[in-house]
């Protein structure tokens, strides 16, 4: 769709029509569902059914799922005719989006909604076509319409006139932060982007997400802090709990939940009153599974063999050169002068931590950073010489590679750059 040879406004106006065609629709749909869910002794009020015999007139443009209307859409935008004028192109991008009928449905939504406390939109899965085989400039053109369409939806909603009830309407965006870092290096004004990062490189925040859940849950405890005491061993291998836990998964709530879980299913299964130290270390084996799974599922389209590359570095010491990437990528039958890409992916991955000066090791959290990683770390290795490169496997991955301690770090010691220039030992 967004190949067409159109001019840079035009191609803005298609975007952000194509977009506030789905979203009104969306919300439309979810409405009709509700009402539809409703008892069936519920009376509907004139406006339910004025809105009721609206969605059911346009019942094949609302009603098939959002996959559905997503291909019918693109459907009818793919190959528009050449027009004469702005005016006239953007009339028939107007008809083949049934535009005529977005004034009619924000108007009878206003009427619907506008009691609701709050309407909230939110969109995720942004990333299921991201990869590198993808055209990067025109799905950031594509996700970059619907950044900017969104906030003029929700102010739009917010607008009272004589034809239109005022709606509290809030959209949130999910973008993976790869996908930020690589939209925000072909954006033209990308401080006017209304953007908030959220990350979880503070081991404090991640121990209150696993605090959160157990108090929801129902655990006897007067004070979330109290989880740690109630279930959990106080030290595990010699380090507090607390610690151990957030150094031995990748900084997401997902990660940490699922170690958790896993621990936790483990002590129930061996009748155990408690979490204990064993239970944690039996889990730690198969969230490192689950996190290699998933990092092979997000890197096994971006570098040929990714896992045979891996699975040679099984039984290595924790601080590995660039060396021992090129054995590994040779082994797997890569060509020569592959291992470089492979390297490249796997710091990105967060699998390896360049060295980035005298043994200090980061790992690739926030891809703001990409670029003062990769000159402190070049630095770092012409010190050495580029072969002697030195990088270290992330622990998440450690139990399941049985990865070893580097006899140069003293024992117990956990040495993690969550965020470059901060040092966690």
């Amino acid at each position: 769709m967004l190949a067409q040879e159109l001019p840079r406004s035009e191609k803005g106006y298609l975007i952000e029509s194509f977009w506030k065609f789905l979203l009104y629709t969306e919300l439309a749909k979810t409405a009709y569902d509700q009402m539809l869910s409703k008892p069936v002794y519920y009376v509907r009020t004139d406006i339910e059914n004025e809105f009721c015999g609206f969605v059911d007139e346009y019942q094949s443009v609302i009603m098939p799922e959002f996959s559905v209307r997503l291909e019918a859409v693109v459907a009818r935008l793919r190959n528009l005719p050449v027009a004469t004028s702005a005016e006239v192109q953007r009339l028939n991008i107007s008809e083949r989006l049934h535009s005529e009928m977005l004034p009619r449905l924000r108007n009878l939504l206003g009427k619907l909604l506008n009691t609701k406390a709050k309407v909230a939109i939110l969109v995720d899965n942004l990333d299921k076509a991201w990869n590198q085989h993808t055209n990067l400039q025109l799905l950031s053109e594509l996700l970059f319409g619907l950044l900017g369409v969104s906030s003029r939806v929700a102010q739009e909603f917010a607008k009272e006139g004589y034809w239109r009830d005022p709606v509290n309407l809030y959209l949130t965006l999910f973008l993976r932060s790869d996908i930020h870092a690589a939209m925000i290096r072909l954006a033209r004004e990308r401080d006017k982007l209304p953007i908030r990062l959220i990350t979880w490189d503070d081991p404090e925040m991640l121990r209150r997400v696993v605090e959160q859940r157990f108090v929801n849950s129902g655990a006897d405890v007067v004070r979330p802090d109290d989880i740690w005491d109630r279930y959990f061993p106080p030290t595990v291998c010699g380090i507090p709990t607390r610690d151990y836990l957030a150094d031995s998964v990748l900084p997401k709530p997902r990660d940490l939940i699922y170690l958790v879980k896993t621990a936790l299913q483990v002590a129930v299964n061996r009748g155990h009153a408690r979490i204990e130290e064993k239970d944690l270390l039996a889990a730690e084996q198969q969230y490192s599974r689950f996190a290699l799974d998933s990092l092979l599922v997000e890197g096994s389209t971006r570098i040929p063999k990714l896992d045979e590359i891996i699975f040679e570095l099984v039984g290595s010491f924790e601080i590995i050169t660039a060396g021992d990437v090129r054995r590994a990528t040779l082994a797997a039958g890569l060509p020569r002068g592959s291992d470089e890409a492979a390297t490249d992916t796997l710091v990105e991955l967060t699998f390896l931590g360049p060295e980035v000066g005298p043994n200090r090791f980061t790992f690739l959290y926030d891809e703001d950073s990409a670029t003062k990683l990769q000159v402190m770390a070049r630095k770092t290795a012409l010190e050495h010489g580029a072969a002697a490169a030195r990088y270290r496997i992330n622990r998440p991955f450690h139990a399941y590679l049985e990865i070893k301690p580097h006899p140069s770090l003293p024992p117990g010691q956990l040495a993690i750059d969550l965020q470059p220039g901060i040092e966690r030992v």
